[in-house]
């Protein structure tokens, strides 16, 4: 790794409020993999550890089956340096899913639909972002997701607890069994008990209608 990749990187992403409750951090280097992890710092206007304030910041909460990765796109952002300002391209990661199952919110089921996971592989392709703590879903794999309707229509996926895996052991063939899912109880009873929160909503072009 060069020279320059081994400095601490001090990188500021400043994600909308209104849509994620969140603010990113990018703050050190640390490989894990061959082209290296970068972990974010991050502060949120809620608990996210309190699944019941997760549920009631989230537009959408629902079980969902990862089919793709339908690739990386990038937002422009400005982070701060001691001499100058630079140009950072924050990652985003789109992937089609299968809703299995809405607990709160009332997405389209009889469809594949477009989810957008904040962070992923970097613009040079030489970094992967995300924040401390979060996990990128995988193909394959079936989660709970708390989901944000976003201003243009789309689903956004951001920060900690936001896809919560369902025990792969509780996943056989097309049939899916949640009557043992530890996730998936919690995630129930955090929206029956959620815990509402008040801010600009949007409605995603996938709500059921």
């Amino acid at each position: 790794m060069e020279k320059s990749r081994k400095r601490i990187l001090i990188i500021l992403s400043v994600l909308a409020v209104a849509t994620l409750g969140i603010t990113v951090f990018f703050i050190c280097l640390k490989p894990n993999t061959s082209i290296g992890t970068v972990y974010s710092q991050s502060s949120y206007v809620i608990d996210v550890e309190d699944l019941s304030a997760k549920a009631g910041f989230a537009d959408y909460v629902f079980v969902g089956t990862v089919l793709s990765n339908a690739g990386t796109h990038y937002k422009k952002g400005t982070t701060p340096s001691e001499k100058d300002d630079h140009i950072f391209s924050s990652p985003y990661t789109d992937y089609i899913v299968k809703v299995v199952e809405n607990l709160k919110g009332s997405l389209k089921t009889d469809t594949e639909l477009k989810i957008t996971k904040s962070g992923g592989l970097s613009e040079k392709g030489d970094c992967i972002y995300i924040s401390e703590g979060d996990v990128m879903p995988e193909e394959g794999k079936v989660y709970v997701f708390f989901a944000n309707g976003n201003n243009d229509g789309g689903i956004i996926v951001s920060g900690i607890n936001s896809n919560l895996e369902i025990d792969e052991a509780l996943v056989k063939e097309d049939t899916i069994s949640y009557s043992d899912s530890k996730v998936y109880k919690e995630a129930a009873a955090a929206v029956k008990n959620q815990k509402p929160f008040e801010r600009e909503r949007f409605k995603s072009v996938f709500e059921a209608e």
